[in-house]
């Protein structure tokens, strides 16, 4: 070879190399990947359904759901008034809604969201009136003995305010709202 050939053939290997290291790329980067797009922040792709990214709704329903569970739902667990057992549950449909988001599953996982959400609602407004049963069963409590001096007077009147308190106070020991 003469020395005019040899520069040619290095530019031509160097231009060859630059189009097969991006297809090789693309084809490790397309069978191996994680589910996640780069340049959507890592969030969550769905390569089954078309390419749908997770929308603002799912998301927020999934913030809303975890803001629940980590929020209000564990200070109610660690004043225990909500049982282990029943957070543990919202634990698990939680993360199998976050492991569907995450394949792609974005209608199982808002309907996976929205039943945690639901159920940890409704145990927060159970605990709401748990509480409001207590103010108020301690209020009654305070004016049945400010108008005792009336029980002489008063007698069945009285002893029907009493056994009324009586019986709303053993529901309330019962958990029955």
């Amino acid at each position: 070879m003469t020395r005019n050939k040899k520069p040619v053939l290095i530019v031509a290997a160097v231009l060859g190399a630059l189009i097969i290291i991006p297809l090789i790329l693309l084809i490790v980067s397309n069978s191996g990947g994680s589910g996640t797009d780069a340049l959507n922040g890592g969030h969550p792709v769905s390569t089954k359904n078309g390419g749908d990214v997770a929308d603002f709704d799912l998301r927020q329903l999934a913030e809303k759901a975890e803001s629940l569970i980590e929020g209000d739902l564990a200070e109610a667990l660690r004043n225990g008034d909500v049982s282990l057992g029943f957070m543990s549950g919202l634990k698990k449909d939680a993360e199998k809604a976050k492991s569907d988001m995450n394949k792609g599953r974005l209608s199982r996982a808002a309907e996976g969201y929205s039943r945690v959400v639901q159920a940890a609602e409704t145990q927060l407004e159970a605990l709401a009136l748990a509480d409001k049963a207590r103010a108020l069963s301690d209020s009654t409590y305070a004016e049945l003995q400010r108008l005792e001096y009336l029980k002489a007077a008063f007698e069945n009147t009285y002893r029907e305010a009493v056994e009324t308190y009586n019986s709303a106070l053993k529901a309330l020991n019962r958990n029955d709202y």
